[in-house]
């Protein structure tokens, strides 16, 4: 990461010194001098458009801006108004002489990120459109689509990154419902989130990175363009054992029934949530010419919870079939090279 020229991540975090202010259950809220933390292992381009960057409110957003502006990390998907959230990051690759722009959106399964004050801090925000209509007497059907001008604006947004970029990329922070654990492993893209993938590439996107699953998701290269449908996790730090009781569920056991001994439940994530791959990008005059896929797993107890390392051959063996097996309805093909796997760049069948 530190040798890249752009080494990007979904910050679902905020930087700010206002803990007052936490809204929500989880307390994802670091100091500012964190800011130089991330920097330190690589990382100087981030997407903002998810469900935890307002977690401190509009004054938490607009003072983790400012600090990511003075700490030379880009970012995309939030901004001190409604209209710069809709701004691309744009950061110059020195060895490529390429400009890569990034455009960060959030699709939540409800609207309650959706700006409230467009002249405030904001996030870009793809909303949930339900249509109700009948079948015949007694056939009420409900069904889930998208707001069709977000997808528009985003469409609009991609044109215009493009017209000045070399490269653009578009980031999609998808939830499809929640992630209580009911819901299974959320490891299959639905055909809506599908849809807006590839209006994303239809729209110019050269390449679309899916995150906010959790697990992994499969890959296509669509005429041509890769689309992540999500990369899964990578530094998963999102339990403070010294700020959440032990003896209190977790959010996503809320299928445990009321009896049960909470002092017995094991409460690790699932193995899929703890195993990732690291996307590696290599562009040569301006053009794609490698896309790497290095399998990363996370640790899961102990004091380096939630910290990334590289898989072991048998595990990063495993990743990578799984990463093989959900792209394989794609088309796509994926040749492991050892310790490994690389994505055929071809458009999938």
């Amino acid at each position: 990461m530190q040798e890249a020229d752009i080494a990007y991540g979904n910050m679902e975090f905020s930087i700010n010194s206002k803990p007052e202010l936490l809204r929500p259950f989880y307390n994802f809220g670091v100091p500012r001098d964190f800011a130089w933390e991330v920097a330190r292992v690589g990382i100087n381009l981030v997407s903002l458009a998810n469900n935890h960057t307002l977690d401190f409110g509009p004054e938490g957003l607009a003072e983790h801006l400012h600090i990511l502006d003075h700490s030379g990390i880009s970012y995309a998907g939030a901004g001190l108004t409604l209209a710069d959230a809709h701004v691309p990051a744009v950061v110059q690759a020195q060895h490529a002489h390429t400009s890569f722009a990034l455009l960060s959106y959030l699709r939540y399964w409800h609207n309650r990120f959706r700006s409230k004050d467009a002249s405030g801090p904001s996030i870009a925000t793809i909303d949930p459109a339900q249509v109700v209509f009948s079948r015949g007497p007694g056939q009420v059907e409900s069904v889930e689509g998208l707001l069709e001008d977000d997808v528009v604006a985003m469409e609009d947004d991609i044109v215009l990154a493009q017209r000045k970029n070399d490269q653009v990329f578009v980031a999609l922070h998808v939830h499809d419902v929640s992630h209580a654990r009911i819901h299974g492993i959320q490891n299959q893209t639905p055909p809506t989130e599908e849809m807006l993938f590839r209006r994303a590439a239809d729209a110019g996107a050269d390449v679309v990175l899916g995150h906010g699953p959790h697990v992994l998701r499969g890959i296509e290269i669509y005429q041509g363009k890769p689309i992540l449908y999500s990369l899964s996790n990578f530094i998963y730090q999102y339990r403070r054992p010294e700020l959440i009781p032990v003896d209190i569920v977790h959010q996503r056991d809320r299928e445990m029934p009321r009896q049960t001994n909470l002092s017995v439940i094991d409460r690790r994530d699932s193995p899929e949530v703890m195993e990732a791959v690291m996307a590696r990008f290599t562009y040569n005059e301006g053009k794609l010419k490698r896309l790497q896929l290095i399998p990363v797993t996370i640790d899961d107890e102990g004091p380096l919870y939630g910290s990334p390392r590289l898989a072991s051959d048998q595990r990063g063996a495993e990743i990578l079939a799984t990463v093989q097996r959900l792209s394989a309805p794609y088309g796509t093909r994926i040749q492991v090279q050892g310790w490994y796997g690389e994505v055929d760049l071809r458009t999938s069948p």
